[in-house]
């Protein structure tokens, strides 16, 4: 797949996502406080699926039924002018219009089919290099930034005071937890936080931690775990590739950033639930004590804090105040509403082509058979030249091979899987480009008969699961050199292919220089070569002067 295929797959993906965005906000708005905190958690993870998944399945509850055609074949029109669907139920071809009074009056505003698709082609791969110049940018210089601070980490002191110690260790017990966490001292940070995806350690701001009293370090540990527990950290890494990818939607960057604000919410509520609930009050008024003492938010990569902002902070202070245990009533509603997100956001449109799990090929139609067509690869009549790439597409019944003619130019989009048959595909849609006949001098294109040779190569007893047909090929003919050799008196023990392949072209050799009347014994192969070469030159000269004479 070339970068400009990979960006429109990318901008399919993130156009659908900002709709599935679009219905979690405004059910997110209608239920609000009526949905546990941890639904409005983890109901982003649905577009996080919708970014990284190319591949969906059609259903007819999907929300692109409305608009399949916008958001899932970026780029199925976009290559065409003054053409229309041919109508058949599948609306396979996509074929120039052939009536000449349909755009009477408008000649000097029509453009080309060609100037349309080089139109397009130049901005999607213009797009593209913006695109892939952006995402590498961000990644990069979120890696120097957490270089850099991961190798600051390594000069700060440890934090091996015995009662943080064991206060950790009884946190750890409360939550259930076995992992493995080192505590170190940072002034540069101003709140308490955990980072680390493998080896994970609590960064503890040493003037503040020591200002809090036993119960609210407790509280404060219980947080931070929470994060560590719920494989905040790692959640989040995976978000911030995925923006870094979709750096170009601004939805995507605005669901981040409401997940993780809705991320703190659920983790405190999940440290509520571990908590007495006359302990609820105190926890909250750690997270104001702890938002006292925090001059201005700290940028901290790839960390989960206590505390980000005060707006935030009174929201999650209302939301602990507000606490209680979810009702099966309202869990039930949260897994009904989750689904059918699910169900809507998830999925494809009936009877739409995934463009974006599709690949395609450009060029003209060179020739066609009983089940397909040749199609030799090139943007332009110039691109086409006696090497060019081509290749053999199946059409399968619906799409009506008999509407397609040798010298169209055409695009095929086919399945982007490996085949077992090199340059053979199954074509899922073919759209004609150009309309007219052009003379295109291409060699015969050798096509493989598939099931001749896996009959084949059956009979002689060799495996064809997961092989390549250039490595069945292989076997093949080695088997036939082997016999061969044999049938000649050759001894193939022990030797290469090379040397098996030399001695018989000697022995043939040696034949060939005996019918034409050569005498071979004490010359060298070079001069039994050269001398059986002088012989058919001789004839030909001679049939030549036969010819002329008559």
């Amino acid at each position: 797949m070339d970068l400009t295929s990979l960006f429109k797959t990318i901008l399919n993906l993130s156009l659908m996502s900002s709709v599935v965005i679009g219905m979690i906000i405004l059910v997110k708005l209608i239920f609000k406080d009526k949905l546990n905190p941890q639904w409005h958690y983890y109901i982003w993870f649905l577009v996080i699926l919708r970014l990284i998944i190319p591949y969906t399945p059609e259903s007819s509850l999907s929300i692109f039924n409305l608009f399949p055609q916008t958001l899932q074949q970026i780029d199925s029109t976009q290559h065409i002018s003054n053409a229309e669907v041919f109508n058949n139920k599948d609306n396979n071809f996509i074929i120039p219009n052939t009536d000449k009074n349909a755009n009477r009056g408008q000649e000097s505003l029509a453009l080309t089919p060609n100037q349309v698709n080089e139109t397009f082609k130049l901005n999607y791969e213009v797009l593209g290099i913006i695109w892939i110049t952006g995402t590498l940018i961000i990644l990069l210089t979120f890696l120097i930034v957490n270089t850099r601070f991961h190798w600051k980490l390594r000069k700060q002191s440890r934090c091996e005071d015995v009662e943080f110690t064991k206060l950790l260790a009884n946190c750890k017990i409360e939550m259930k937890m076995r992992d493995k966490i080192i505590m170190i001292y940072d002034d540069a940070i101003n709140t308490p936080s955990i980072t680390g995806l493998i080896r994970p350690k609590l960064l503890l701001p040493k003037e503040i931690i020591h200002q809090l009293s036993d119960e609210e370090k407790r509280y404060v540990f219980l947080h931070e775990l929470t994060h560590l527990k719920r494989k905040d950290i790692f959640i989040t890494w995976i978000t911030l590739f995925v923006q870094a990818i979709n750096w170009f939607n601004p939805l995507v960057w605005y669901a981040f950033y409401r997940m993780r604000e809705d991320g703190e919410v659920a983790c405190d509520a999940y440290v509520l639930s571990h908590l007495k609930k006359s302990e609820h009050l105190e926890y909250g008024k750690t997270i104001i004590t702890v938002l006292t003492k925090l001059s201005k938010p700290n940028l901290i990569p790839v960390s989960m804090g206590m505390a980000k902002n005060k707006k935030m902070i009174k929201r999650r202070i209302l939301r602990i105040k507000t606490y209680k245990k979810t009702s099966f009533k309202k869990s039930v509603t949260a897994a009904v509403l989750a689904v059918g997100i699910g169900l809507v956001g998830l999925t494809s449109a009936m009877g739409s082509t995934n463009t974006e799990s599709s690949v395609e090929y450009i060029g003209y139609i060179s020739d066609k058979d009983m089940n397909g067509i040749f199609v030799v690869e090139g943007d332009s009549q110039e691109d086409v030249q006696t090497d060019s790439d081509r290749a053999w597409f199946s059409i399968p019944n619906d799409l009506q091979l008999d509407d397609l003619q040798v010298g169209q130019k055409v695009k095929v989009l086919y399945s982007d899987m490996t085949s077992l048959f090199p340059e053979q595909f199954t074509a899922e849609k073919v759209i004609v480009l150009d309309d007219f006949w052009v003379n295109i001098d291409i060699p015969s294109y050798e096509i493989f008969d598939t099931e001749l040779i896996l009959e084949e190569a059956k009979e002689l007893g060799i495996e064809t699961e997961g092989k390549t047909i250039e490595e069945i090929l292989e076997e093949l003919d080695h088997i036939y050199l082997m016999e061969e050799a044999k049938e000649v008196g050759i001894d193939t023990e022990g030797k290469a292919v090379e040397e098996i392949m030399e001695e018989l072209d000697h022995i043939y050799l040696m034949e060939e220089a005996k019918e034409v009347g050569i005498e071979t014994e004490g010359k060298t192969i070079e001069e039994i070569l050269e001398e059986v070469d002088n012989i058919y030159l001789m004839e030909a000269e001679t049939q030549g002067e036969t010819v002329e004479d008559e």
